[in-house]
């Protein structure tokens, strides 16, 4: 199994969302939070050259990538989750392998950011949840959150009707 930043971003916000996902049950396409979160990332910091947007890497696509500075550009519509996006981003940076590289988590709204770097720690942490998250989408489907944050999601009326 390929692990996306999709996969670490749902297993640190919702194991249910992850397990859905992996099962191409995908309902990101009815957010209206997800909409804007793509208006975001098209019409923020527009004079970054095309050819260095969306890049494939594999492990999910990086938003923007500085090879001059050695930078991983995220865009990111709010820093709800933002342990999920730094890991998301840790991966991005893990599976670039090159120590010489740091992330950049970037909130235009909120006009955050966050740096990021990649330790050894860090390393251990993405293998531990490369685990939980084949763990997960190898078992049955996990149980409703019922937490606040269901509210909010994509999935909500999957879980909730």
């Amino acid at each position: 199994m390929n692990i996306t930043g999709m996969h670490i971003h749902y297993l640190l916000y919702c194991e249910r969302k992850l397990w859905l996902y992996s099962h191409n049950i995908n309902m990101e396409y009815t957010s209206e939070i997800v909409k804007d979160g793509k208006i975001i990332h098209e019409t923020s910091y527009d004079r970054r050259s095309e050819k260095l947007k969306n890049i494939d890497i594999g492990s999910g696509k990086i938003d923007y990538i500085d090879n001059k500075n050695k930078i991983i550009h995220e865009t990111k519509r709010s820093s709800n989750n933002i342990d999920s996006s730094i890991y998301q981003l840790k991966l991005y940076l893990y599976t670039l392998n090159d120590v010489s590289f740091t992330g950049l988590i970037e909130i235009p709204k909120e006009k955050k950011k966050y740096k990021i770097i990649l330790n050894q720690e860090d390393k251990i942490t993405l293998e531990n949840h490369f685990i939980k998250i084949n763990e997960v989408v190898c078992g049955q489907i996990p149980k409703k959150l019922n937490s606040k944050k269901c509210n909010l999601c994509s999935y909500y009326e999957y879980c909730y009707s």
